[in-house]
């Protein structure tokens, strides 16, 4: 029997306005209720094994938050005081360890290699306010955060039966996280009837766990399959590459003008592939949940049963293999979803400093300027290049002793795009770093010589039509001058969005697109 990860008395739920309520020495529930008979959690027989703990206080500050105010949650959370790394035998005598001792434990973890993470292993289950869960195994792993996938043996519950769950670091947990949650609290509630709303993923519950290093705030989100990335660009066609642009640019809109977001790291592995609920396979359609059923088996043998077994011995090339996300086995249809809102900035405030990665950073970003959400627009330009290309927009330098660094993003953003304006650069703070008062690069390097224009020739050969309308959209994206930039609602009327030449079919507009 699997190791449940629930400890008696020690469930706290919060509610909107309320501390938790602190844990009875005498209670034996586990929704908190006193009595001295308890009924198994949905799901659990009175054989199951629960291991219990002494009571512990939960934190004094409560972390419910309201959703009107930013930076706030309107949801309620549960914390679980439970120890979730290594195994459930070494640290369960751990729970009352005094605080020398957790800096021993702490200490002896990181020399593994286990710093602020809650692993949980595969098997564990975790009794939650409405839900038993048990983790099926990690599908990711961030600087800020794990990824699980939960399977929910609850039928009744709200909650769809698999889920992935986001576990961020302790030390992310009480600031960054907490802005996070607020974020995707939002995008939940802001407006369901726009056409952006299904591309964004947004949160559907969210509870808290505790382990050597602290608390973890674990976000239960929809269950997503594995992110774009450039390989797709000779495995889709045209129409559907028009099809995925366009869901982004709604989902972009729905952020911006809905839930008043910046996302500001807007890149392909940040765009996730949704799961469909028909699943085409090799002769049968499977459903959703008996899709992820046979790509998260554990066993080889146990999936080479269950696949023969179901398709006449056809083979699925689904399984999920350590700490990789799920692999949808066609791209048919293709539908997606933005996520990943741990960087993100609320609009209506100034902002300053560093954003996006190294290869998508704006150049108002690199140069010291206030920016705004034409940020996205512009990490949606190089997006859009990679996908329909499969290169990326800047090439990677190839002179000795030369860097992707700074000074060689914008020479090259210079030669690919046109001078940097002066009308541009008296109000970049660090400009005089870069430019002689001429507008001049101060440091003269090796860099590709070919406009956008010229770069999207080799996209289309023989189509000037389409190679133009597409170079028409990148310039748009791509303009130096931030607020040059289209907005995210404006660009699915865009001309290359709207037509398809060649072999491929005309993209369909959606009938629930709004008009704007």
């Amino acid at each position: 029997m699997p190791a449940v990860l629930a400890y008696r008395n020690v469930i706290h739920h919060f509610l909107p306005g309320q501390p938790p309520a602190k844990a009875s020495s005498n209670d034996n529930s586990v929704d908190g209720k006193s009595g001295s008979s308890q009924s198994p959690a949905p799901g659990l027989s009175h054989n199951d094994n629960i291991t219990p703990s002494t009571p512990r206080t939960p934190p004094s500050r409560t972390p419910s938050l309201k959703e009107d105010s930013p930076g706030r949650s309107s949801l309620d959370e549960e914390a679980i005081n439970v120890i979730p790394v290594v195994s459930l035998k070494t640290l369960v005598p751990m729970v009352n360890r005094d605080a020398a001792q957790a800096q021993v434990l702490k200490d002896h973890l990181r020399e593994h290699g286990v710093y602020d993470y809650a692993e949980l292993q595969p098997s564990t289950r975790l009794i939650l306010k409405k839900s038993l869960e048990v983790v099926v195994g990690k599908v990711g792993t961030g600087t800020t955060a794990c990824v699980y996938l939960f399977k929910n043996l609850t039928p009744s519950s709200d909650l769809p039966r698999f889920t992935a769950v986001k576990v961020s670091c302790a030390a992310f947990s009480e600031t960054l996280a907490r802005e996070e949650l607020a974020f995707l609290d939002r995008v939940r509630l802001a407006n369901h009837s726009h056409p952006g709303y299904n591309h964004v993923a947004s949160v559907l519950s969210c509870f808290s766990i505790e382990s050597p290093f602290g608390r973890h705030l674990c976000m239960v989100l929809p269950l997503l399959a594995q992110p774009l990335d450039k390989r797709m660009a000779s495995l889709l066609t045209l129409s559907a590459k028009k099809k995925v642009i366009g869901e982004i640019i709604l989902g972009l809109a729905y952020l911006h003008d809905e839930c008043g977001i910046i996302h500001t790291d807007l890149t392909l592995g940040n765009v996730l592939v949704k799961i469909s609920e028909k699943i085409a396979a090799p002769d049968m359609i499977l459903t959703k949940d008996e899709w992820i059923e046979i790509a998260t088996l554990q066993h080889p043998a146990k999936l080479v049963m269950r696949v023969n077994a179901k398709l006449h011995d056809s083979v699925v090339q689904i399984p999920i293999t350590g700490d990789q996300p799920l692999q949808v086995p066609s791209l048919q249809d293709i539908s997606v979803s933005i996520v990943d809102l741990s960087a993100a900035r609320w609009r209506k405030a100034p902002h300053n400093g560093l954003v996006q990665n190294d290869l998508t950073r704006a150049p108002e970003v690199t140069l010291g300027r206030n920016w705004d959400s034409s940020v996205d627009i512009w990490s949606l330009g190089h997006l859009v290049f990679q996908l329909v290309s499969g290169m990326d927009l800047i090439p990677v330098p190839t002179a000795a002793g030369q860097s992707f660094d700074d000074n060689y993003r914008l020479a090259s953003l210079g030669a690919l795009l046109g001078d940097y304006t002066q009308d541009f650069l008296q109000d970049c703070p660090l400009a005089n770093e870069f430019f002689d008062r001429h507008g001049g690069l101060l440091r003269h390097l090796h860099v590709a010589t070919e406009t956008l224009e010229e770069r999207t020739v080799a996209i289309f050969p023989g189509r000037p039509a389409e190679q133009s309308s597409f170079a028409n959209l990148l310039r748009q994206l791509l303009q130096i001058q931030p607020n040059c930039r289209p907005q995210a609602r404006n660009l699915w009327g865009h001309a290359w969005l709207q037509e398809a030449t060649g072999d491929d079919l005309s993209l369909e507009r959606p009938t629930d697109v709004l008009e704007l």
